[in-house]
């Protein structure tokens, strides 16, 4: 093939301007070619103002906003820059130029509002591995990219920890496909602080084979509050001693409390000190955007070239600049740290290691659909509803008289089994179920009758996999495999199609990073007494008269618009991209009311209500044990007893005190 003599030098000037990759050695990041050990100053950047595509945002395909928002990045001192959504169909090619040109890396979430592994419903099945390869795929050719990041905040408290298993199939699927197509690029997740699982999560994603592992772990922290905050007082100091000997690269995947105004960013004068740079390789201040959340550096709008310096701006440019953290040569580094050993199955941790869900195969899944006698209908529109789900699991499947064995579809993440046909995506299973359930004629689902062209799926299960390896020893292994653990931890008995309603019905009040609760939690909770409870939860904070009440009920209205308000344009007051639903307090309850055939909105009771509501004394009480847990964190006391104590005092109190009115 002739090359001419422009396309020659075009391609060497091209690789001469190319940023210097960074890798992965131990517990650090360097410069490959420089072998500096290389801090990630980030910024989390995700621009929605007039968002002309909110279903598919993306802020990489905006060129305008890229060389508007480029030259800012690098008089903040910002190397790095969090991008949460980005559409794998957009042209990104102007704008990572532009970001490459003013030496600005990217770390990109690979999951998106409405793909991603969700939280309540969890499945890492052919459809979501499609999406993720279609993700990386758009943005492995740029010489700026850092790595990707396979989840947010997705297990978020202990009742959503099944979905851990498959964010982790995730990061080992990704991982081995990049690895298959030649691409260097580490693969990451970025954790929430839930005093109930946090320390699980840790050693979950660093445990194991470095196949499955996580190459980087992230962890969104916002405890440090005020100018008089501290490392022992923010409880970082505690941080740094957790992963003192964690075998891979920790970062702060989100950081920036905005509860205390004006935000000086004490906590990045602190992240770039000899106190922390040991374990930690930077991280990222959340945000770049003034959003409804109010964390933002700058006022912009979507394709707008002019933008607007807000008061924070300033004291975070001082805060990141005058930073000049210590690292070592990636010569001299020799790393000592061994992989995390993996958390047993407890009460609140209901994974099962090292089992983990299959490799999609959708060879597999199209082997199995050919046996079928009805398929749902692909042209339809509607889809599955959640209350055709909830018939689908309770009629049809089970192990008694007139039930269905569905265990092809379902799975145990407790015990470690996965069904042969459950990462096929939601229509398939579903049509698996009614398929083996004789129902095609009687179910008023979408359906397509036909005749099965193979008998039984004996020949299904040794196909290869989406990454191109034969499917084999991932299907049947998993399928048969039983962990060591009690089966009084077992959990999903029935196949995992949708919410355990048991765990919607009263979901706790969410605990937040710190003391700035009131502004990223204040949302009501709406419950119903026969159906979602017998309380209304509002966070303390937003009940106390800490800040002009002007201000806070705005703060409440922001978040309870967004509420109402579509996942996909919804992301931004911190938001977890990690789940297909992001329900938040009050969401949760509308989709629960939905689902019964009315709708229900979170501000048709107000704060007045609630708390003359005799039964919000009881979840007052559970919100004071969240609160007891965060204060303990916060002065560095890592064992909650003492707390948990008081709590239960105060909790028999109210008893008794409701006892006597």
């Amino acid at each position: 093939m002739k090359i001419s003599i422009s396309s020659a030098l075009l391609l060497f000037l091209a690789s001469a301007n190319a940023l210097d990759k960074i890798v992965i050695k131990g517990s650090k990041f360097f410069n490959l070619n420089s072998k500096d050990q290389f801090f990630i100053k980030g910024l989390a950047y995700q621009p929605e103002k007039n968002e002309p595509d909110p279903a598919n945002q993306d802020p990489l395909a905006d060129p305008v906003a890229c060389k508007r928002d480029a030259p800012i990045f690098k008089d903040l001192g910002v190397n790095t820059i969090r991008v949460y959504q980005t559409d794998s169909s957009k042209n990104h090619d102007e704008c990572m130029k532009i970001l490459s040109d003013a030496g600005i890396y990217v770390v990109l979430d690979i999951a998106t509002s409405n793909k991603a592994v969700n939280r309540y419903t969890p499945f890492w099945d052919t459809a979501l591995f499609s999406d993720f390869r279609a993700k990386v795929d758009a943005f492995v050719k740029y010489d700026n990219v850092i790595g990707f990041i396979a989840g947010n905040e997705v297990a978020n408290d202990k009742n959503t920890t099944p979905s851990a298993a498959f964010v982790k199939a995730a990061i080992r699927d990704i991982k081995k496909y990049l690895a298959t197509n030649n691409h260097n690029y580490p693969v990451g997740y970025a954790s929430n602080d839930d005093p109930d699982i946090r320390d699980s999560l840790r050693d979950y994603f660093n445990c194991g084979d470095s196949s499955v592992q996580a190459d980087f772990y992230g962890v969104n922290l916002y405890s440090w509050c005020g100018p008089d905050a501290t490392l022992s007082s923010t409880g970082y100091d505690k941080v740094v001693q957790e992963y003192q000997n964690y075998s891979i690269p920790v970062i702060l995947s989100e950081y920036g409390c905005n509860s205390v105004r004006p935000r000086v960013f004490g906590e990045t004068t602190a992240l770039y000190s000899s106190d922390m740079t040991s374990v930690f390789s930077g991280g990222f201040m959340y945000m770049y955007s003034q959003e409804p959340n109010d964390y933002g550096l700058v006022d912009v709008s979507y394709g707008v070239s002019s933008l607007t310096k807000l008061a924070d701006y300033d004291h975070f440019k001082k805060a990141l600049t005058s930073v000049s953290p210590k690292g070592i040569s990636m010569n001299s580094y020799s790393p000592s740290s061994n992989p995390s050993t993996c958390p047993p199955v407890t009460d609140t941790w209901r994974v099962s290691s090292p089992a983990l869900p299959p490799t999609p195969s959708s060879d597999t899944c199209e082997c199995m659909l050919s046996s079928l006698s009805c398929i749902i209908n692909s042209s339809s529109s509607a889809g599955v509803s959640p209350a055709d789900a909830t018939n689908l699991t309770n009629n049809l499947c089970g192990s008694g008289s007139g039930k269905t064995d569905c265990s092809d579809v379902q799975y145990d993440t407790s015990t470690g089994k996965y069904g042969a046909f459950q990462f096929c995506d939601a229509n398939s299973r579903y049509a698996y179920i009614i398929s083996n359930s004789n129902s095609c004629s009687s179910s008023n689902l979408p359906l397509t009758q036909q005749t099965p062209k193979i008998s039984g799926t004996s020949s299904c299960t040794n196909k290869k996999n989406d990454v191109g390896s034969n499917a084999a020893n991932s299907v049947n292994e998993h399928k048969r495999v039983e962990a060591e653990t009690s089966s009084e931890h077992a959990h999903f008995t029935e196949p995992y199609l949708i919410p355990d309603k048991s765990v919607l019905e009263r979901p706790a009040a969410k605990r937040v990073k710190g003391p700035e609760l009131a502004s990223k939690n204040a949302v009501h909770q709406q419950c119903d007494n026969k159906q979602f409870g017998d309380c209304c939860v509002v966070p303390r904070e937003a009940r106390e008269s800490t800040a002009d009440e002007e201000g806070e009920d705005r703060q409440v209205d922001d978040r309870l618009q967004a509420a109402r308000e579509p996942e996909h344009s919804r992301r931004n007051p911190k938001r977890d991209l990690g789940a297909v639903r992001t329900y938040e307090v009050g969401e949760r309850v509308e989709l629960l009311a939905e689902e019964a055939g009315r709708v229900v909105h979170a501000r048709d009771l107000t704060v007045e209500e609630v708390e003359e509501d005799a039964d919000g004394d009881e979840c007052e009480a559970d919100m004071e044990e969240d609160d007891a847990l965060r204060d303990e964190r916060a002065h560095g006391e890592h064992d909650a007893h003492g707390a948990a104590d008081a709590v239960a005092e105060r909790q028999e109190i109210r008893r008794r005190e409701r006892a006597h009115h």
